[in-house]
């Protein structure tokens, strides 16, 4: 019984120390492309969600794609205009306004080390461009 009981401790303080290596894990070294160049974040990193989503700080990639971001503090809201798409992203809620039209996102923006994260599939798709995952180099591949 003593054996066992040694057993469950020792299990008991392994998986938290395992699941602390695989929440470190989910975050380390995601990579953004753009029409084959490497994005540059040089003060805010891009990262994997508790959905599964990539955040990335929105200014980098959307300017990369030729997009304007502007930034309301009073409302916690990012307009991104390029062209004729006009997107409307506000802080903590799973809706984003394309054009008027009201669609939902299976994530939320959020601020994070005082930078400002979006989905980058959903912002990227709306302003015309294909997105992509390449698992093997946990790189977006965006063109």
């Amino acid at each position: 019984m003593k054996k066992l009981m040694i057993i469950l401790v020792a299990i008991a303080l392994t998986v938290p120390v395992i699941g602390g290596v695989l929440l470190v894990n989910a975050d380390a070294d995601v990579s953004v492309t753009v029409d084959g160049e490497k994005v540059v974040f040089p003060d805010a990193k891009p990262f994997i969600d508790e959905n599964g989503r990539t955040l990335i700080p929105v200014r980098f990639v959307t300017e990369d794609l030729g997009a304007t971001v502007e930034w309301n503090a009073e409302d916690r809201e990012v307009y991104i205009t390029k062209d004729k798409a006009n997107v409307l992203i506000r802080i903590g809620q799973e809706r984003i306004l394309v054009n008027g039209v009201t669609k939902t996102m299976d994530t939320k923006a959020i601020i994070r080390y005082d930078r400002t994260y979006v989905p980058i599939r959903y912002v990227a798709e709306e302003l015309g461009a294909t997105v992509g995952w390449d698992a093997s180099t946990r790189t977006v591949i965006i063109t």
